[in-house]
């Protein structure tokens, strides 16, 4: 259980899980290796015969172009959406059949209800694909909550995309340059 326990926090908060040359963390910034690491790589090498090297463009210097304000991949997310509703589905089981709390079945369901909305809304109104193309963990998911997720995350979704909202000062503004408005 201590291996478990000292395994998640690892992943959770530190860049220190690597095997061979790949680093497993929860969030992006914790997923780059070392500067030492990338500096010495071959292909950041420069030219030998003088010339300037390569200008790289955002599509090859972006190693995850569609993430959850610029923390989470979107793997990552509905996989924490799925344990999540999982969750959620346990405490409300408990609740109805069994000799199970109101409370934390209420706040579990409200939580991924609420998840369901902002996340629909906040991918349909900046264009992104249903569940950014994770549709397996949404699968899961709207199984797992027998169809409530999938309702209220469609819903909200094709709202966004009739009426969005991008504020610039939402994160997802800041996440990714291809959101932010072109002057003419």
């Amino acid at each position: 259980m201590l291996l478990a326990t000292m395994t998640v926090m690892a992943y959770v908060s530190t860049p220190y899980i690597k095997i061979g040359c790949k680093i497993y963390a929860l969030t992006l910034s914790d997923r780059q290796p070392d500067p030492d690491e990338s500096s010495t790589a071959p292909d950041r090498q420069p030219p030998r015969d003088g010339a300037p090297p390569a200008k790289t463009t955002d599509a090859q210097a972006d190693r995850a172009p569609d993430p959850y304000s610029g923390l989470l991949t979107p793997a990552t997310m509905w996989w924490l959406v799925v344990g999540l509703a999982a969750i959620a589905a346990g405490n409300t089981y408990a609740f109805l059949f069994s000799d199970g709390q109101a409370a934390p079945a209420a706040v579990s369901a409200a939580f991924v209800a609420l998840l369901a909305v902002g996340g629909g809304y906040g991918d349909g109104s900046w264009r992104y694909r249903i569940a950014r193309g994770q549709y397996t963990p949404f699968v899961v998911a709207s199984v797992i909550t027998a169809g409530g997720f999938a309702l209220l995350y469609l819903g909200a979704y094709h709202t966004a995309r009739r009426f969005p909202l991008r504020r610039t000062q939402s994160m997802e503004y800041h996440a990714h340059p291809r959101h932010r408005r072109r002057e003419p």
